[in-house]
């Protein structure tokens, strides 16, 4: 009996442990390719019969894989896994070809079910990308740079009088940045600039230590209540994994 008692004990930490580690490593030799988001998107159907839309952000990779997650109980979750192509030579929207229609084919291989995490799961769903209704936050045939973390945030970026909005922080190889917020019901640009990290600091917070060093957030651009998006001047410094915010996504070397 305590053997099946422990075996149980095992397989529910094993679930927690499976919805708690978020971050997807990405391998050396592969690279984010396009980054879509969207507020209230994502069906969830649940158990008792009620149905709500979460929060989602879908990442996809140079390897034709994808990983979505989706934000529940104000968390971010791995929501799906999976695989995608695109149909008659068609792929991801750049600024070139905005009005392109691309068909893009997902096949699932894991998807999210309450109480149980992630399971194995077979889906093949087709889209007209140019009219799904997800923002694109980046496409690397735009950028022509590479995403070395991304980070999330619900409520976590200060707005007008009061507010806390929901928010995407995209760091990239060049030392750049683009942070993506919504003040509204979708992700828009909020800002965006340079950053720097203090000697011995980095993103990799899989590592178990309790200082992972600092980074200098250097912003030239911002959205700010009332006005439209301009030049800004700001300079912050903070202490890595301290400020409540969820990695999603980091660039192994």
């Amino acid at each position: 009996m305590k053997k099946i008692i422990s075996a149980v004990l095992l397989m529910m930490l094993l679930a927690v442990q499976q919805m708690a580690m978020a971050t997807t490593p990405v391998p050396p030799e592969t690279d984010v390719v396009a980054v879509y988001a969207q507020q209230k998107k994502q069906l969830y159907p649940q158990k008792e019969g009620n149905v709500s839309f979460l929060d989602t952000i879908w990442i996809y990779f140079s390897d034709n894989s994808f990983v979505q997650y989706a934000f529940i109980d104000e968390k971010p979750v791995v929501f799906s896994k999976g695989v995608y192509h695109f149909e008659n030579g068609g792929g991801f929207i750049t600024e070139k070809a905005k009005e392109n229609t691309s068909h893009l084919v997902i096949n699932r291989t894991a998807k999210f079910a309450e109480k149980k995490g992630l399971r194995k799961y077979k889906s093949e769903r087709h889209f007209e990308l140019s009219n799904i209704g997800f923002e694109k936050l980046f496409c690397r045939d735009d950028k022509g740079k590479k995403i070395v973390a991304l980070f999330a945030g619900k409520g976590k970026q200060p707005y007008g009088d009061g507010q806390l909005i929901d928010t995407y922080w995209i760091f990239y190889d060049d030392m750049t940045f683009t942070q993506y917020a919504c003040p509204e019901c979708y992700p828009e640009l909020f800002s965006e600039g340079t950053y720097s990290l203090s000697d011995g600091g980095n993103f990799d917070y899989s590592v178990n230590k309790k200082d992972y060093g600092k980074i200098t957030i250097n912003r030239t651009k911002k959205l700010q209540a009332g006005h439209t998006y301009a030049d800004y001047v700001s300079s912050h410094t903070y202490k890595l994994h301290t400020l409540g915010f969820e990695l999603l996504v980091l660039q192994k070397e």
